[in-house]
C-alpha cells in the first residue's frame, strides 16, 4: 500500500506539472467544441487543454480516445505522445504508454517531463534499470538539479 501510494505521488505530480504547461488557464469542452477552432495550432492547443482537463478529472478513458486521435492528426508532435504516455499509464496500459513514450522521446529526446514520466512507468513495473537510465539523462540534462530529476533519484533511493 504504501509503495502503492509512493508511485501515485510521483505519478501525478509532474502530470499536474504537464498539464499545467499544457493549459493556456482556459476550461475548454471536449473534443466535439474544441475541434471547431479555426487555427489548426490554436485548434491543438485548445484540443490538448481539454485532455488535460479530462485528466485532471481521471477520465483517462476519454483521454486516451482523444489523444490517440489526435496522434493520427499530430504525428510528430512530441506532447500529443507525452500526454498519451501519461494517459495510458494512468489507465493501465503498461505497453501502450510504453509505445507513446518512446515516440514523444524520440521526436524530443530532451524533454525533462517526458523522460521522469517514463521513468515512473518503469518503477510501476518493477524495472529499475530503466528507470535508472533516465535518471542518468536527467543528470546530463540538469546537472544543477531539477524537479524530475530530484523526483526520480528520490525514487529510485525508495525503490
Amino acid at each position: 500500500m504504501k509503495t502503492l501510494l509512493v508511485v501515485l505521488i510521483f505519478i501525478l505530480a509532474p502530470l499536474t506539472v504537464l498539464a499545467n504547461k499544457l493549459s493556456s488557464g482556459a476550461e475548454p469542452a471536449v473534443s466535439a467544441a474544441v475541434g471547431q477552432a479555426s487555427n489548426q495550432e490554436t485548434s491543438l492547443q485548445a484540443q490538448l487543454d481539454a485532455v488535460a482537463k479530462l485528466l485532471e478529472q481521471k477520465d483517462f478513458s476519454n483521454a486516451v480516445r482523444e489523444l490517440k486521435n489526435l496522434s493520427r492528426s499530430h504525428t510528430g508532435n512530441a506532447d500529443v505522445w507525452s500526454l498519451l504516455g501519461v494517459a495510458s499509464h494512468k489507465k493501465g496500459n503498461f505497453l501502450g504508454s510504453m509505445v507513446a513514450f518512446e515516440k514523444s522521446i524520440k521526436l524530443n529526446p530532451d524533454n525533462r517531463i517526458t523522460l521522469s514520466q517514463q521513468a515512473d512507468l518503469f518503477l510501476s513495473i518493477g524495472d529499475r534499470q530503466s528507470a535508472q537510465s533516465n535518471l542518468d539523462k536527467l543528470n546530463q540534462l540538469c546537472p544543477a538539479g531539477c524537479e524530475q530529476r530530484d523526483r526520480i533519484a528520490a525514487a529510485l533511493n525508495r525503490f
